[in-house]
């Protein structure tokens, strides 16, 4: 499993989508989080969440040496938090209308895109293995029924045999 310093690295290299789809997986939670501990609203915690993420993969390169990635980016959160607050002249409370829109490149948009699908595609995969192996187990459980059904039909077969024989 990648580290998160390897995952930024990334972010530049050949698989940005995936290391953008793992890193959302393993810290978009927290980020949305103190978005919305903040905010006190959902629409503008997911805006901050993607303004933050976005911010990471325009700064990846600068980022690659940095230990806790956790951290900086519930900082980041917070930092984002506190200027989508001032732009918005929204207060806790209050905080009901949306961040100004962020302008993206076709790439970054595709990249996000390809990301939130990795992520969905891994999401339903997990599911269908759990699926799988729990129909698997099923399976077996119902095969060793009928094999015990089959000795007790045996079984019986033999003492009514012997029954008719004496």
């Amino acid at each position: 499993m990648a580290t998160d310093r390897q995952l930024v690295g990334w972010l530049t290299g050949r698989h940005p989508d995936s290391a953008l789809a793992e890193l959302l997986r393993r810290h978009g939670a927290v980020v949305y989080r103190t978005a919305l501990r903040v905010t006190g609203n959902r629409h503008a915690a997911e805006d901050v969440s993607q303004a933050v993420f976005l911010l990471l993969v325009r700064k990846s390169k600068k980022l690659s040496r940095t230990r806790s990635l956790g951290k900086l980016l519930e900082r980041l959160a917070s930092a984002a938090v506190r200027d989508w607050l001032r732009s918005s002249g929204a207060s806790r409370a209050t905080a009901d209308s949306a961040p100004e829109q962020v302008e993206l490149t076709p790439s970054q948009v595709a990249a996000i895109t390809a990301a939130a699908f990795g992520e969905a595609r891994t999401s339903v995969q997990v599911l269908a293995d759990d699926l799988e192996a729990r129909l698997r187990r099923a399976a077996m459980l119902r095969l060793v029924l009928l094999a015990a059904a089959a000795v007790a039909i045996a079984i019986l077969a033999a003492l009514l045999l012997l029954a008719h024989l004496d």
